[in-house]
């Protein structure tokens, strides 16, 4: 499992997932990018693991973190998931689009992981 691959199935479960904010008729594929792009200092939506320790603590580590806090730099695009709006849903078609036995759980309001079941 990798970052591109949860961001796939993220923007196809969310036509609004990566959209750049004020723009148009974005493809899926630069949707990707935009929620792979590091965003320095924040750095990237979507990242391999678990670089800050966020999903320790169970039996598997992760192997994609997902952040939710907005970066607030030019160029930003729209969250990945919404904890508070149809985050949850997104999450299960998502995680029903990722190859092999993997699904987003939900730490907190600005993080989720991805696990092996």
């Amino acid at each position: 499992m990798n970052a591109r691959q949860v961001a796939t199935a993220i923007v196809a479960s969310c036509p609004r997932a990566g959209r750049t904010f004020g723009a148009a008729g974005e493809s899926p594929e630069q949707r990707v990018e935009n929620l792979l792009a590091d965003r320095p200092p924040y750095g990237a939506y979507i990242v391999e693991g678990d670089p800050h320790g966020w999903g320790e603590g169970g039996d598997v580590a992760p192997a994609v973190t997902i952040h939710m806090e907005p970066k607030g730099l030019a160029g930003d695009c729209e969250l990945p998931l919404d904890y508070y709006g149809s985050g949850c849903e997104v999450a299960g078609s998502a995680s029903d689009r990722l190859p092999g036995l993997y699904y987003i759980e939900f730490i907190n309001a600005a993080v989720a992981c991805v696990y092996p079941e």
